[in-house]
Order: C-alpha cells, then structure tokens, then sequence
C-alpha cells in the first residue's frame, strides 16, 4: 500500500512538473514571438521612414527642377524683351511650351545673335513645337 501511494504522489508531481515546463515553454515561445514581432515592427518602420524620405527628397528635386526650369525661361523671356522690346506676347506662350533648360539656354544664346525679330519669331517657334517635355531634365 505505501508503494501504491508513493507511485501516486509521483505520478502528481510528474504531471506538476510538466505542466510547469509546458508553462515556461509556453512563455518562453511567447516572449520569442514578441521579440520577432517588435523587431519586424521596427523593420518596417525604418523601410517606411527610407520611403518617405526618398519621395520627400523626389518631391524636392522636382520642386527645384520646376524652380530651375522657370528661371530661365524667365531669363529668356527678358532677354527676348530686352533685344526685342515689341515682341507679341506669343513669343512668352512658345516660351513657356520649352522645358528643357538646355534648350532654353541655347535659345538665351541664340536670341541675343538673331539678326531681327522675325528670325526670333521662328526661332522660339520651332524650338516650342520640337521640345518634348518627357525628357525636360536629360
């Protein structure tokens, strides 16, 4: 009978111990699943903060292109008017239609060497209907 008894007590704590290890494992895979968790968080925090960094730089660079390219239309604009004070308005609209800084640039140039207005005139124009605004900043 003191063996039935002892076999019984046993067998208790046995199934006391492994409940308290199923117990700690169970913690244990717990604090293992919050730890990946947190770091897969932070990952994707910082892969969130490297894409909004990059789209505000973008949205910058494309602000200072805008800026840029307006400059000097503006510079080709008054260079027109300087040289050519009766120039129609419609010259500014052909103006405007270029977006290629180079191009503008090429036409500061060549405005200040046009012989009379009317080469001008044909200038700005051609030059309005050949540029392709897809390729502004190449």
């Amino acid at each position: 009978m003191g063996s039935g008894l002892f076999d019984l007590l046993m067998q208790e704590r046995e199934a006391e111990l492994r409940e308290e290890l199923r117990e700690e494992l169970r913690e244990e895979l717990r604090k293992m699943y919050e730890a990946k968790l947190r770091e897969q968080e932070e990952q994707l925090r910082r892969q969130q903060e490297e894409q909004l960094r990059r789209q505000q730089e973008e949205q910058l660079r494309r602000q200072q292109e805008e800026q840029f390219r307006q400059e000097v239309q503006q510079t080709l604009e008054d260079t027109l008017l300087i040289r050519f004070p009766t120039a129609p308005l419609a010259l500014v609209r052909d103006i405007r239609r270029i977006q290629r800084p180079s191009e503008l640039h090429r036409l500061i140039v060549a405005v200040q060497q046009v012989p009379d207005l009317a080469a001008a005139e044909e200038l700005l124009h051609a030059a309005a209907q050949t540029d392709d605004p897809d390729t502004a900043f190449e």
